[in-house]
């Protein structure tokens, strides 16, 4: 019985006191300051779904409560409650319930990012709802762009052009908000990875970069929001609900391509640095950072490189992939 009784005093330890600092330090340090926001909102999860994985979806739901009332005693504010249970509790139950039940990486991402889009709406409305409108726990995209505007105004731009640089702003903050939520999905993912695999479990592990490839479907959300975006527009694109929509899944739509034709250039470029097994006079290599191998690796860093920065061609071979599937050809290059 003592030793149950110590084991549940470690689980206590292990489950709650990350989880409040955490969340804690995330709440009154990220009002402050922008960069420990970021940083406490790609931890915030670990704890949460550590709890849940490790020790049950029961004690996970307590220490969400527990928090929740100690957020609530410290602040006095039922709004930050709101924030934490909608944007990071939320996310990371569908995390928790994926990963947990053995489902692929990208199941489990998904969950968590289409957690946190649903808390984000969910918090929007009920704030609407409430006629809340506290800047300190939520900066909405009007108070953004009126910064941005002072900077370009400050930095001389003409006012013609700050209005088209607003305007695309407004136009692609969906799919900004939407690619830079993915990855901080992906990177708790990491950390909870990471977390799990010390405490001596296991998750499945990512894909490394150069086996992603996007899905086929994604040829026809291109298509989609091409002819939302070309021939439901309208007369005034700038005020079409259609030419929004359309030119987002498009912008979504490249932004998969890119992925993909970066990640078959790491391929192929990881397949061709590789050093043989043997050299030519039958003895085994000398190793990565030796000859050929080192300069075919510092070859592939330059052309990873001007592929980062090649926005279109990069775009042109993902879609290219997409139909092609190159990497199937890897058996006639062998």
């Amino acid at each position: 019985m003592a030793d149950d009784s110590e084991s549940e005093e470690g689980v206590s330890g292990v489950t709650f006191v990350p989880l409040m600092a955490l969340i804690t330090a995330m709440l009154f340090l990220g009002k402050a300051m922008a960069p420990f926001l970021l940083v406490f909102t790609l931890l915030c999860p670990v704890p949460m779904v550590l709890t849940g994985i490790r020790f049950g979806f029961g004690r996970m739901v307590s220490g969400v409560a527990i928090s929740s009332f100690i957020i609530l005693l410290i602040s006095g504010n039922p709004a930050l409650v709101l924030v934490f249970l909608t944007m990071f509790a939320l996310p990371s139950v569908g995390l928790t319930l994926f990963a947990a039940r053995g489902f692929s990486p990208s199941a489990s991402i998904g969950a968590h990012l289409f957690g946190t889009l649903a808390g984000l709406a969910i918090f929007q409305k009920i704030a609407r709802w409430a006629g809340t409108d506290d800047r300190s726990i939520f900066i909405g995209l009007d108070s953004i762009i009126a910064n941005w505007k002072t900077m370009l105004e400050g930095g001389g731009y003409a006012r013609e052009e700050i209005t088209r640089l607003i305007f695309q702003f407004k136009l692609l903050f969906p799919s900004l908000m939407i690619v830079s939520l993915f990855l901080f999905s992906i990177g708790s993912y990491y950390l909870v990875q990471f977390a799990i695999s010390r405490l001596g479990d296991r998750m499945a592990p990512l894909p490394r970069v150069g086996e992603y490839r996007t899905a086929y479907g994604t040829m026809t959300l291109f298509l989609i929001g091409m002819a939302m975006s070309r021939f439901l527009a309208g007369s005034d694109p700038a005020e079409s609900v259609f030419f929004a929509l359309g030119f987002n899944l498009q912008t979504l739509a490249e932004i998969g391509f890119f992925a993909s034709g970066f990640a078959l250039v790491k391929y192929y470029v990881d397949r061709f640095s590789a050093p043989p097994a043997f050299g030519l006079d039958g003895a085994p290599a000398e190793g990565p950072g030796s000859g050929r191998a080192f300069m075919a690796s510092l070859a592939g860093a330059f052309i990873l490189m001007f592929m980062l920065f090649s926005f279109k061609v990069c775009v042109l071979l993902g879609l290219a992939d997409t139909i092609c599937n190159f990497r199937s050809w890897k058996s006639g290059m062998a």
